[in-house]
């Protein structure tokens, strides 16, 4: 897009193409590095279409909150979001965070029960006032980012609560924007109860609601939605895959991906917007439109292959689901008893002892990974079990891997609908009881063998080692690409977006014989990537993002 037509967009803001390059540009457009054309309040768009950008006084942002929240740790890699809410409704307001942030609000940031330390925080006008009242050497405990000891009284009363380390973090250098004391105190139920009670007695402060103060660093513009995320799926990480996935997140890796592409969707806009209004008036270079076609099919073909990814970031997130199977008595609970490491399930020589399915979370070479043992596969007159066999198969069917469990003593008689689960890439079988019969007496079925079997004894353990070798080469090929490179999707609300603006995208490419129609195409799929990073048209799944982020509020 030349210069010259970006002034002319510009100086015609009053026109519809300048306000629809405005309405739709959730963040702003960016040519050769410079902001050019931000979004305006509702309230102010009849008067002005189009606005100059300004740097966010909350500028640089970290997007690590563990750095922004302890403040003088190790420097974090910093973009400056600042999230611009928009409303598909004219009547509504941008945003309802002004209204939210009028109080202060506190909370436990540690997890509750009794330890050695917890800490309590406080964000909002209210913060310093706290440190003001309850410490009485104010101002030597309000140097900020230094930690202080301090002996805490309550504000109306006087009462010695406890002796804390206070820390103060005035804002915008906060984890949520706003000014934030940190008060670590003893973590004994009745100092944090008397704690609570003295902050509430603190003009326009209240007990924060579940994941408040995440949503106050998202309305502030220190997180964006992909990032809040990545913060719930890093306190919840139990593997180190699932870890390194969730900083590579909350670090702002997949929100630069999908700037990138919203920025390069936006150029695109503006090259048809500025063909629909100044191709007849104005000199237009001719490969414009040629231009937005050529980088919209480039852009199609990468988010096409991100989609394309097997659900890998998914499964990392959520665990694999590994599905133990097979005839009655060939070992399953064992198994699973020997890889969690307890007894879990009730072995039993007694066939058809496991009626339901019983999973068990694992980290297996640090990938996550839920083991299900299920029912021995047979036919049976009793109701019950024929129940359990039916959820058997069909978590079969639906489990990312089976494991397949043979007999070792019984490969001339196995069930032809067994054998029909075991398929290379999708199966691993594993041959037990290996120690009841000599390995040249092994009369292994081809299916069993081209999908290459484990041997193994659940009884005295032999192969074991070797079956947890194959099980992280399995994992690691369902979590991570071939080439090493990081899965973009984490989350079934990305993919569905993407897939939106996939389709968008198609519906631009496929008719341009009414260029106001492929604009609006183009519109829309700005729209779709702007919903996974929170900025635009984001009300009705804010309580969805946030609604059980209660871990440190």
């Amino acid at each position: 897009m030349s210069l010259q037509l970006l002034l002319l967009l510009l100086m015609r803001g009053a026109t519809h193409s300048s306000v629809a390059i405005s309405r739709g540009c959730g963040r702003m457009v960016s040519l050769r590095g410079r902001a050019i054309c931000a979004p305006v309040h509702q309230r102010h768009q009849q008067t002005r279409a189009v606005c100059s950008w300004m740097p966010s006084p909350l500028a640089p942002v970290s997007t690590t909150a563990a750095a922004a929240s302890v403040g003088g740790g190790a420097q974090s890699q910093t973009l400056p979001l600042q999230p611009h809410l928009t409303s598909s409704s004219s009547s509504s307001s941008p945003s309802p965070a002004p209204a939210q942030q009028r109080d202060s609000i506190y909370a436990l940031a540690t997890a509750p029960g009794r330890a050695g330390v917890a800490v309590v925080r406080l964000s909002g006008r209210a913060a310093g006032i706290a440190i003001e009242r309850m410490t009485g050497s104010a101002q030597k405990s309000k140097t900020p980012r230094q930690a202080h000891l301090c002996r805490l009284v309550h504000p109306t009363t006087k009462e010695h609560i406890d002796d804390a380390i206070v820390l103060w973090f005035p804002g915008p250098r906060s984890f949520t924007g706003e000014d934030v004391a940190e008060f670590h105190i003893h973590g004994g139920r009745s100092i944090i109860e008397a704690l609570f009670e003295a902050l509430s007695e603190l003009p326009d402060t209240r007990m924060a609601d579940a994941g408040e103060f995440t949503k106050r660093a998202f309305f502030n513009g220190k997180i964006d939605l992909t990032e809040v995320e990545g913060l719930a799926d890093l306190i919840n990480a139990e593997t180190r895959a699932q870890r390194q996935q969730a900083l590579r997140q909350l670090n702002g890796a997949m929100s630069r991906t999908f700037e990138e592409w919203r920025r390069t969707i936006l150029k695109s806009m503006a090259h048809v917007e500025g063909n629909i209004d100044f191709a007849e008036t104005e000199d237009i270079e001719e490969n414009v439109m040629q231009s937005a076609i050529s980088a919209v099919q480039t852009l199609r073909h990468e988010i096409a292959a991100s989609l394309n990814d097997s659900r890998r970031g998914e499964r990392l997130r959520s665990g694999v689901s590994v599905a133990i199977v097979g005839a009655p008595n060939v070992g399953k609970s064992s198994l699973l008893n020997i890889m969690s490491q307890r007894p879990t399930a009730i072995v039993s020589a007694t066939a058809g002892t496991t009626r339901d399915i019983l999973e068990v979370p694992l980290d297996i070479g640090g990938y996550p990974l839920l083991l299900c043992d299920t029912a021995g596969m047979r036919d049976s007159d009793e109701e019950i079990e024929q129940e359990g066999i039916k959820r058997a198969r069909a978590r079969a069917h639906a489990c990312d891997l089976r494991l397949c469990v043979f007999d070792a003593s019984k490969l001339d008689s196995v069930d032809p609908s067994i054998l029909q689960l075991v398929q290379p890439g999708m199966s691993l079988p594993i041959i037990n009881k290996i120690d009841t019969v000599e390995a040249s007496q092994l009369v292994i079925p081809p299916e069993i063998l081209a999908a290459k079997p484990v041997f193994l004894s659940c009884k005295s353990g032999e192969g074991v080692s070797v079956l947890l070798e194959r099980l992280t080469l399995e994992l690691k090929q369902r979590c991570e690409s071939e080439t090493g490179e990081t899965a973009l999707i984490t989350q079934w609300r990305h993919r569905t977006q993407l897939q939106t603006c996939v389709a968008h995208l198609d519906h631009f490419l496929e008719d341009l014989s009414d260029v106001a129609i492929a604009a609006e195409h183009l519109r829309q799929a700005v729209r779709a990537l702007g919903q996974i990073t929170g900025r635009v048209d984001i009300e009705e799944i804010l309580d969805v993002i946030f609604r059980d982020f209660c871990i440190g509020k």
